[in-house]
C-alpha cells in the first residue's frame, strides 16, 4: 500500500524533496498536522501550501514547526486567510529558523502589525525574501 505524504514527512523520506498541496482546503487542522510532522521533517525543501484556507491557527502551527525545521527552504502560503496573528507568529519562528529563503504571503489579510513582524525578521536575515503585497 502507498504511503501519505503526511507519512512519508514524518518519516523524513529522501524521496520528498517538493509537495505541492494547493487547492486542498487544508485548512488549520490540516496545518497543524503538517506542521508536527514538518518540525522533525530533514529532508522536504519546497512546499506549496496555496489557497487552503489554514488561518491564524495554521500560520502558528507551521511556524511553531519552522522554529525547529532544518531543511525547508520555500513556503508557499499565497491565499490563505492569514491575518496579523499568523504573520505574527511565521516572524517569531523565522527569527529562529536559517534555513528558510522564501516565504509567500501574497494574498492574505496582513496588516500593519504582521507586516512589522514580518519586514523585522527579513531585514535580519539578508538571505530571506519575504513577500506579502499584492
Amino acid at each position: 500500500a502507498g504511503r501519505t505524504c503526511l507519512q512519508q514527512l514524518q518519516d523524513n523520506d529522501p524521496t520528498l524533496a517538493e509537495l505541492n498541496l494547493s487547492g486542498n482546503s487544508l485548512g488549520g487542522a490540516g496545518a497543524q498536522a503538517l506542521g508536527a510532522a514538518l518540525a522533525s521533517n530533514a529532508m522536504l525543501a519546497k512546499l506549496n501550501l496555496r489557497s487552503n484556507f489554514i488561518g491564524d491557527a495554521g500560520a502558528r502551527a507551521l511556524g511553531a514547526a519552522l522554529g525547529r525545521n532544518v531543511a525547508l527552504t520555500l513556503l508557499d502560503l499565497y491565499n490563505n486567510s492569514i491575518g496579523d496573528a499568523g504573520a505574527q507568529a511565521l516572524g517569531a519562528a523565522l527569527a529562529s529558523n536559517a534555513t528558510l529563503a522564501e516565504l509567500n504571503l501574497r494574498c492574505n489579510s496582513i496588516g500593519a502589525a504582521g507586516r512589522q513582524a514580518l519586514e523585522a525578521v527579513s531585514a535580519s536575515r539578508e538571505t530571506l525574501s519575504v513577500v506579502y503585497q499584492l
